[in-house]
């Protein structure tokens, strides 16, 4: 049976934007419908309520998810929590090799699900980009000292290396999330992964 999805998210750089429209074309391959809706651009959202599962994603910057994710969230928590959800959070620190590094990543989704009081039925960590090409010139020398001061440090925890453009997301990954997402809006399963 064809369920209506809706995929709302935030994204700066807009790694966040490609991984959602990439899982849309994913579930809608699978047979459903999906839509996608930039929180940035359009700060209300969707209404939950007209669909029958709902995807939330955002990126990490500074240590934190977008604003207009959690207020979204905020928001609309009571109607998330009457359909079938899962958030999807976007970071470096879940490209990190180190088990420290991907620790990172987990107690970002928790000060996120603690600050807004949601409790989705999936959560998945998911490495973005980082792309220097997408900074000022200052920015782009103050990142390369940091880069150079920092690296061993950085390195034994196993983070990626942050110079140049790179892509760490694992679209193969992505896709199993998005075939397990659907299994449980099939089999009404209350299933949590993170």
């Amino acid at each position: 049976m064809t369920k209506r999805i809706l995929a709302a998210y935030a994204t700066r750089e807009g790694q966040t934007m490609r991984i959602v429209g990439r899982l849309a074309a994913h579930l809608a391959a699978a047979g459903h419908t999906v839509e996608a809706i930039n929180l940035g651009k359009y700060p209300a959202g969707g209404d939950p309520t007209s669909f029958d599962a709902v995807i939330v994603a955002g990126s990490v910057h500074a240590g934190e998810h977008e604003e207009e994710v959690c207020r979204y969230v905020t928001d609309h928590r009571d109607a998330l929590s009457q359909r079938p959800t899962a958030f999807l959070s976007v970071s470096l620190s879940a490209a990190a090799g180190a088990e420290s590094g991907r620790q990172r990543a987990t107690e970002q989704i928790e000060a996120f699900l603690a600050e807004t009081s949601w409790a989705p039925d999936m959560v998945e960590a998911i490495a973005g980009a980082f792309r220097t090409s997408a900074f000022s010139r200052p920015w782009r020398w103050m990142l390369k000292l940091v880069n150079r001061m920092a690296r061993k440090d950085l390195l034994r925890e196993g983070w990626p290396e942050l110079t140049g453009d790179r892509e760490y997301t694992d679209w193969a990954a992505l896709e199993r999330f998005g075939d397990a997402f659907l299994d449980h809006i099939d089999q009404g399963r209350l299933a949590r992964s993170a």
